[in-house]
Formats: C-alpha cells, structure tokens, sequence
C-alpha cells in the first residue's frame, strides 16, 4: 500500500482586529500664581551654582522667564569655595518647607533644576543693592 498526499487548497481568511490607541499622557500642571504669597520660613530652593555673579545674575533673568513666580521673590547668593573651584550659588529663600517644595516642583515642571535646603550664608544678591 502506498501513501499518496494531496494538498488540500486552503481559503484565505481575513482576521480584522482593531487596535486602540493611546495618546500620549501629559503630566497634570498646576500653575502657581506669579504673584503667589509664600509663608515664611527658614527653608531655601537653590536654582543653581555659577561660575560668576555675572552668570548667576543671567540665570536668574532666564529662570524667572521661564518660571513666573520667581518674580515675587528676592534673589540671594552665597560664595562658595569648593576642590572644584569658587562659585555662586543662587536661591530663593525664607519659604516655609510646603512652599519651598512646591516651588521646586514649578522649576522643575518648566525645565529648571533646583533642591530645597536649609540656610548656608545666603544673602540679598550683591546684583540687587
């Protein structure tokens, strides 16, 4: 007996699916008032270390583009001297500990970089007097 195979001609069938689609989730942004009252407090938000007051002074200019309610507060500054050489530090303080985190958030969620920490030797800017 011999085996004999035979192809058996096969019906196309079309599978439909749909797929859903998913945009894009944005972060949820609260925008802080710019002219926001802060409670007060002992609490710092540093923006940045520069090599320079000139540099600290430009980039305050472009932070409180780019975050409005940095316009209600008062910049300070502080010299310090580290292995990796001399710098300025630039804050906002005097913030109750809630609104130093929040305005840290604000930085943050428009591009900017910054931490919240106590007082170190910061002063009214010496570009301000």
């Amino acid at each position: 007996r011999q085996e004999i195979v035979q192809s058996i001609p096969t019906r196309a069938v079309r599978a439909e699916a749909s797929v859903a689609s998913v945009g894009a989730i944005k972060p949820v942004r609260v925008d802080l008032p710019s002219t926001q009252r802060f409670a007060r407090g002992s609490w710092y938000v540093q923006l940045g270390a520069f090599d320079s007051v000139g540099v600290a002074r430009d980039a305050w200019g472009r932070l409180v583009r780019r975050t409005p309610q940095l316009k209600s507060l008062t910049p300070a500054s502080a010299s310090v001297s580290t292995k990796a050489g001399a710098f300025q530090r630039l804050s906002v303080g005097g913030l109750a500990r809630a609104d130093a985190d929040a305005l840290c958030r604000e930085v943050r969620g428009d591009g900017g970089t910054c931490f919240v920490r106590t007082a170190a030797g910061d002063r009214k800017a010496s570009w301000l007097r």
